[in-house]
């Protein structure tokens, strides 16, 4: 019932959600060609989740975002049910494996990202098979060995986040089997892994900003604390509570099974979180905090977490009653705190996407006007791989929903690619610009000396052709909108140098380009 009514909510926050960064990069740019599967996606191999991109493509194109949303949410189901499993294989005990996997069926502790985020169906791909994985090594037996690397291995076409998990897969084995079985289970998948690598993993442009020893440790540190320091409502309390797990996976009184299991997951976490950080602590501490990464800290920790649950419940065995009562409480919480982070999550996940849908119909609109771009991005800040080429291919312009724009939509389209600011000329025509609230007239050649009363601002008219205009002011950067009679202005802003010349250029025909300026002297300029 608890995977089921997490499901809904999760399927219930899909609905509302539609395409988002690294999505365009399959959807647009990718082909089911050797060399498109076997590039690496940042530095991840990603071939399994461009597959799976370009076959619902080709089913749903783009106008089904749920049928895309789902497939994480699917996944994470999967992941759940084979944690549950997993535990209880390694003889843990129903009650104690429930509510050991309880966090993640819930989502407890900010995990949203992945089930929530089509993309990640790469990262979850790498931890149900790694899942998988575990439950096959349990078996000593050669067929058991051999469909471990066909996990393995598919995992690590998903996505880097397999390398932990076959390093838990590996620790697992080597405690629980001894060396001889731990190389064996890691030498297929290390080979393929170093093969692709080698090919065509090491051109992968990801790493980021160079870090020192201190901020490394920080990032690791803070990383290892973040998932319980999110799941339980004590502050301060992550890194002592995982520490308390760590304790006790290495030195209760365990058996065989429950030790393997607990501690190659600390030790799996720990890893993790420090091949991260080779790449990433340049970007500082707030991306160790990335739910993306929480949700394997609670895959790898959640065994040790189940276990001490376990031993709690065996410390109350003569007070059932006490015990059904804290069982209770603390699915209560799980449940309250889940749902409420996962809600939180989706509003501030939807906000991201609002109005993108009617961005690219509008920006179609503007393609089939046949008018004059000045960007190719149509949604640079979060979305930068929707490109105006993309978007001009006959199968990406069929896959699209066929809406109905608004002026103001179409207004909101052009402000992004078709008003610019650059130190250059654009190949356009001078524009005979308005001005309000300024003390001069605009140049007719050369350049003008102006002052800008308070609210001035010029305006650069919507035309055919386009036009453009230079201005020098001391300001680095001016507002500016497009504006048309009865609408609301589309607003944006354009980067300028103080004190240099930056030319102001539209294309827009639907509206002018209306430029504030601050209050004092500038110039405006026809050629510089």
């Amino acid at each position: 019932m608890g995977l089921l009514a997490s499901l809904l909510v999760l399927a219930s926050q899909a609905r509302r959600l539609y395409f988002f960064g690294d999505d365009w990069a399959f959807l647009l740019k990718r082909t089911v060609s050797w060399h498109d599967l076997m590039a690496p996606h940042n530095e991840h191999w990603s071939a399994l989740p461009v597959l799976v991109f370009r076959a619902m493509f080709r089913l749903f194109g783009i106008d089904h975002y749920l049928a895309y949303g789902l497939l994480p949410v699917l996944l994470h189901v999967a992941a759940c049910v084979l944690l549950f499993a997993l535990m209880r294989r390694n003889g843990i005990g129903g009650w104690s494996a429930l509510v050991g996997t309880a966090p993640l069926v819930f989502l407890q502790g900010n995990l949203a990202e992945n089930p929530l985020w089509d993309f990640q169906i790469g990262f979850l791909g790498s931890a149900v098979l790694g899942l998988v994985g575990l439950l096959l090594v349990h078996d000593p037996g050669r067929r058991s060995l051999v469909l471990s690397w066909a996990a393995s291995v598919l995992g690590l076409m998903c996505s880097g986040m397999s390398l932990p998990m076959v390093g838990w897969l590996t620790g697992y084995a080597l405690l629980r089997h001894g060396p001889r079985r731990a190389c064996a289970v890691a030498i297929v998948p290390a080979v393929v892994y170093v093969a692709w690598f080698l090919a065509y993993g090491r051109g992968a442009n990801a790493a980021g900003p160079s870090a020192t020893g201190p901020a490394f440790l920080g990032f690791v540190s803070s990383g290892l604390a973040n998932f319980w320091q999110q799941a339980l409502p004590i502050a301060s309390a992550g890194g002592p509570f995982l520490l308390l797990l760590a304790c006790y996976a290495v030195l209760g009184p365990l058996t065989t099974d429950r030790r393997a299991l607990a501690v190659s997951g600390v030790v799996a976490v720990i890893a993790m979180y420090a091949l991260i950080g080779f790449s990433r602590a340049g970007y500082g501490v707030d991306f160790a905090l990335a739910s993306r990464y929480s949700y394997f800290a609670a895959l790898f920790t959640l065994p040790a977490f189940a276990v001490v649950v376990e031993h709690a419940g065996r410390l109350m065995h003569e007070r059932p009653g006490h015990r059904a009562v804290a069982t209770a409480a603390l699915l209560a919480l799980t449940v309250a705190i889940g749902i409420t982070q996962t809600l939180s999550y989706g509003a501030s996940r939807e906000k991201l996407t609002d109005g993108l849908e009617q961005r690219l119909a509008a920006t179609e609109r503007l393609i089939d006007d046949g008018g004059t771009f000045l960007s190719q991005s149509v949604s640079p800040t979060y979305n930068p791989d929707i490109t105006l080429d993309g978007l001009r291919r006959d199968d990406v312009r069929s896959a699209l929903p066929a809406s109905a724009v608004t002026r103001r939509e179409v207004m909101e389209a052009s402000v992004v690619v078709q008003t610019a600011a650059s130190p250059s000329r654009f190949d356009l025509p001078t524009a005979d610009v308005t001005l309000r609230r300024v003390v001069g007239d605009p140049p007719s050649a050369g350049c003008a000396d102006l002052v800008a009363e308070d609210d001035a601002w010029f305006l650069i008219p919507a035309s055919r052709e386009g036009g453009q205009i230079a201005v020098v002011t001391s300001a680095s950067g001016l507002s500016a909108a497009l504006v048309a009679a009865e609408v609301r202005p589309a607003q944006t802003t354009l980067p300028t140098t103080p004190g240099v010349a930056t030319w102001i250029a539209s294309t827009a025909r639907v509206a002018g380009l209306k430029v504030q300026v601050p209050a004092g002297p500038f110039q405006l300029c026809t050629s510089v």
